[in-house]
């Protein structure tokens, strides 16, 4: 039973992998955004049978599962860095195509209109 729910878990982080590689190729904020949300979800939800295995007593297995949490703790920090990287690269972009067109619509005060 634990074992089936921790290769399901496996199978979820190699999808949320590959979601996290295309999102980061294509510097996707929405994609990166599902990625931790998804990821998180993942992360509590392998804390069940972790729960389970220290019931059993499985200290090995503890230890690496443990392991595994904290490295995916990690890596969220850091998709979710990225994001605010991304968020304030593109509003900054955007205050400078906004400055660009406060610029060209600049009126001469000899010209009045009536």
């Amino acid at each position: 039973m634990t074992s089936s729910v921790l290769y399901s878990l496996l199978g979820m982080g190699v999808i949320l992998n590959f979601l996290l590689l295309v999102g980061g190729y294509q510097k996707d904020i929405s994609m990166l955004r599902l990625y931790i949300y998804y990821a998180v979800a993942a992360m509590l939800a392998s804390l069940v049978p972790i729960a389970i295995l220290i019931f059993k007593e499985m200290f090995l297995e503890i230890f690496i599962s443990l392991f595994v949490v904290a490295t995916q703790c990690y890596v969220i920090v850091l998709v979710r860095s990225e994001v605010v990287k991304l968020e304030e690269n593109e509003l900054r972009s955007i205050a400078e195509v906004h400055a660009e067109v406060q610029e060209q619509v600049n009126v001469s005060e000899r010209i009045t209109l009536v």
